[in-house]
């Protein structure tokens, strides 16, 4: 056990510009960027929407490097308008139209994909009794929820704060707890150090979630609604 004192956990990152704007103007600077981050953020949800609704794998890996093309040439978000709907119903319909176009014209896979992390292996998605719109939007919240967990563990590793960590997997998130006293005295804290410091962990959790789903949000109703799946699912966890 790290046996340095314990620090304040740090203010995480609470802002960032939804990439959405910038991945829709092919003539901005950082489009590309902007476009590629994206796609990362959406492929795996998507390649599982492809599969539970009739493509192979492979296929769907096709379909994909049509969509992210078509998507640099600014043919998918340009489109986009949030008045009208919400984003991933407009993507899923997007991805729709370019597997049907696909298939007409029965074009071949590229030898070399422009999107490399295409070559990831994606997995084959689990089982779902949803129906596969429903199953891809509780996939994303999922992502959400995965990588607010992610990124608070991580920079709680980077600011070496051992503490920090345990007091997060084994008070904060956990179903069970130990009993205060305890916990604190194996951290090197007091009780009420204890109680303080996970409070600012959940904080840190709120925050991070909200920086998670801003990326793609595209109202603030958009965000409000993903941060608090994300929350819900955090607070699932804990309570399982």
């Amino acid at each position: 056990m790290d046996s340095r004192p314990a620090r304040p956990a740090r203010a995480f990152p609470t802002t960032q510009v939804s990439l959405v704007e910038l991945a829709a103007k092919p003539e901005a600077e950082g489009y590309r960027d902007a476009w590629e981050r994206f796609c990362r953020g959406y492929w795996t949800p998507l390649h599982a929407f492809l599969v539970r609704t009739g493509s192979s794998p492979d296929e769907a890996l096709d379909v994909l490097q049509d969509f992210f093309a078509d998507g640099l040439e600014g043919k998918i978000l340009q489109g986009f308008d949030p008045q009208r709907g919400r984003l991933r119903t407009y993507l899923l319909a997007c991805l729709k139209n370019v597997r049907r176009k696909r298939l007409r014209s029965e074009l071949a896979r590229p030898d070399q994909r422009t999107f490399s992390f295409l070559d990831e292996e994606p997995g084959v998605p689990e089982p779902s009794a949803d129906d596969p719109e429903l199953a891809f939007e509780k996939e994303w919240a999922q992502l959400l929820h995965d990588r607010t967990l992610e990124s608070v563990r991580e920079r709680l590793k980077t600011t070496g704060d051992g503490p920090g960590l345990l007091l997060l997997d084994r008070w904060v998130l956990a179903p069970r707890r130990p009993g205060a006293d305890e916990l604190a005295t194996e951290l090197g804290l007091t009780t009420a150090n204890l109680y303080t410091r996970a409070t600012r962990l959940r904080h840190a959790l709120v925050k991070e979630a909200e920086h998670q789903a801003r990326t793609y949000a595209t109202t603030p109703d958009e965000l409000k609604l993903e941060r608090d799946e994300a929350l819900r699912l955090l607070r699932a966890g804990a309570a399982s």
